[in-house]
């Protein structure tokens, strides 16, 4: 409009590109006595002031209180706010931002844990702990084969968990002091009590062992001397640093700092005998992928390179974990992030930074996620693999290649194809790679096309999108589901972490609760009770025992409900039922015997079951 032109807007909206430099608690300006000073210190007033810094300079400069991560990315919105009123008369209560409301999403009840903020402060403390407890693995020359490279392989490790593990003297709500009981340095749940223990996630550490001729060519002997190995572990740690470990038959177990690390091993030769098969005459071998051989391949090759790519990225672009996050707290509050994978969700973050052109890589929140909803919306699938190129160490040849692959065997690969370096030696066309199926990716697509609609809608034709107006897009609707099962509160350790936080969930730390029992120390440093989640292991119980006639779906951040999806084929079998008069034995499904027996296998979990009979076909 012209500056003669009467404005009829009663408000202006401004775009801001950000620099990598998020951290500006303190703005360095010119040199004391210099003529650019007066000049800093006109523009900045009263925020201005002089400081000595460790070089021995002393400058103008402008300092704002921020300690956690997440105050330190809104310095800039406190000081634009400072600057408009301060030159422009604009009083605070009429400027608001768009980018600040989606890490409150990210956040926890203040009562459980003050200092949490957004979690960022967790995952760098769980690294600092991880580096110094690869550094005294590495000093245990008592071992009988030396550890050849430690690889953190959970999310936390490489800053994409959505929730990081809180430390576990963190309980919730003192009457769930009588939910767990101690066997000796470890505790268990208590069968009778209502309450569940809280809920500690442990983090996983894949030790890489020397190859050795000790361990002979048996797979029985290989996993006997793990078990073994982990004893011997467990009691060096203890006794040089006074942990408490817990070794079991597949794994180790270390309370570090009030963090529980998951200790596993990994012995290459032990995927090379999986694939080896003896024939008859024992003097030919031939080379056979098996499904414990996929899986250990998967676990101690694939994911260790892929964690560390990961990992490199977050540390390239300081907004990356922060997107990735909400990313899969988006997919996990509309009940897929179970069908889509996690580490697909990582992988396609991280190609909306690596292969940003011709845009800027997202340097907010708000715009990381605005791509990643385009992404899904707009990409190809059905035609074109998801490249995500690390370091550009794949060359144009390369990439070529890969498209010729797929094309050549679009039939056998998944819905959702992402090809990386790594990723080489997979067979992508078997089931355990083939997340999502084409119905939930379909799904995907339909919710971020919705999602995308409501947000620019907001920010376009309203210039603001609140809190309430986000939280809209990570509520799920449950018309389409078939049955709904209501979960008990008391029996989910993670309801704190639902976008509706229940307001009567109250908490207190371990060592308060400590302090009232007789032993204080072995209290404290006992193991909790590990990666214990009643509703996840209900929902793995019924999709293993119920996978061939229905879909389950679940939040696993504090999620309340499950919702059941009956397959077509269950109607079918009952229209034939009808017809035929078959009996059970010869494939007829009785529906409501089928929910009777989920309640019977959820008993104690399970609040309420709903059924809509409405919604099942009649014909």
């Amino acid at each position: 409009w012209k500056l003669n032109d009467k404005f009829e807007r009663t408000s202006i909206s401004f775009g801001v590109i950000f620099s990598d430099n998020y951290d500006l608690t303190v703005l360095k300006g010119p040199e004391h006595g210099s003529e650019q000073a007066n000049e800093f210190r006109q523009f900045w007033g009263e925020r201005c002031e002089l400081r000595r810094f460790p070089d021995g300079s002393i400058l103008e400069s402008v300092v704002w209180n921020a300690d956690r991560t997440n105050e330190k990315r809104l310095v800039w919105m406190d000081a634009t706010r400072y600057l408009l009123q301060m030159h422009a008369g604009i009083s605070i209560q009429h400027v608001t931002f768009s980018d600040t409301n989606l890490m409150q999403i990210l956040t926890l009840p203040f009562r459980l844990f003050s200092s949490y903020g957004s979690g960022d402060e967790q995952q760098l403390l769980i690294c600092s702990q991880l580096i110094e407890l690869s550094k005294q693995l590495r000093s245990l020359n008592e071992l009988p084969l030396k550890i050849m490279s430690i690889s953190g392989t959970s999310e936390s490790v490489r800053y994409t968990d959505v929730f990081p593990p809180l430390p576990a003297n963190f309980l919730t709500n003192l009457k769930k002091l009588r939910s767990v009981q101690r066997h000796g340095k470890f505790y268990t749940p208590r069968m009778d009590s209502r309450y569940s223990p809280p809920y500690t996630k442990s983090i996983d550490v894949l030790c890489q062992l020397e190859m050795s001729q000790k361990w002979f060519d048996d797979i029985d002997y290989i996993k006997h001397s793990k078990t073994l190995y982990y004893i011997q572990l467990a009691t060096l740690l203890e006794q040089k640093y006074h942990y408490t470990c817990v070794p079991t038959k597949t794994c180790c177990y270390v309370l570090k700092q009030y963090y529980v690390y998951r200790l596993t091993i990994g012995y290459n030769k032990e995927i090379y005998l999986h694939e080896t098969l003896n024939n008859k005459n024992d003097l030919i071998r031939s080379i056979k992928q098996t499904t414990e051989s996929k899986h250990l391949r998967y676990e101690t090759e694939y994911m260790p390179k892929l964690s560390a790519a990961i990992y490199g990225v977050s540390q390239q672009y300081v907004h990356y974990q922060s997107v990735v996050r909400i990313f899969k707290r988006w997919l996990s509050s509309q009940l897929l992030l179970d069908h889509f994978d996690s580490i697909n969700a990582d992988l396609i973050c991280a190609h909306i930074f690596l292969h940003s052109a011709p845009y800027q890589p997202a340097k907010s929140i708000l715009s990381g996620f605005i791509r990643i909803l385009r992404l899904l919306v707009n990409y190809d699938w059905l035609n074109e693999p998801l490249i995500v190129n690390f370091n550009h160490e794949l060359s144009k040849e390369q990439i070529i290649q890969m498209q010729t692959t797929f094309k050549e065997n679009r039939k056998n690969l998944p819905p959702l194809c992402v090809m990386t370096l790594f990723n080489d030696k997979l067979k992508l066309e078997d089931d355990e790679y083939k997340k999502p199926t084409v119905p939930i990716l379909k799904r995907i697509i339909q919710l971020a096309n919705e999602a995308l609609l409501h947000i620019e809608t907001k920010i376009n034709i309203e210039s603001n999108i609140d809190s309430d107006s986000l939280k809209l897009l990570f509520r799920p609707s449950l018309k389409c589901y078939d049955v709904i099962i209501e979960l008990n509160p008391l029996q989910c350790p993670r309801a704190y972490q639902g976008i509706d936080q229940l307001k009567d969930l109250f908490y207190i730390g371990r060592k308060q609760i400590a302090n009232e029992e007789e032993d204080d120390d072995e209290s404290v440093n006992s193991l909790p009770v590990v990666d214990f989640d009643p509703a996840r292991l209900y929902i793995n119980e019924l999709r293993s025992s119920y996978n061939d006639v229905a879909e389950f779906f679940h939040d696993e951040f504090g999620g309340l409900v499950i919702c059941v999806f009956l397959k077509p084929s269950v109607f079918e079998n009952n229209v034939r039922s009808k017809d035929k008069n078959l009996s059970k034995q010869n494939g007829v499904i009785d529906i409501n015997e089928m929910i009777k027996s989920w309640q019977l296998l959820g008993n104690g979990i399970i609040k309420s079951i709903r059924t809509f009979a409405e919604r099942w076909p009649t014909d």
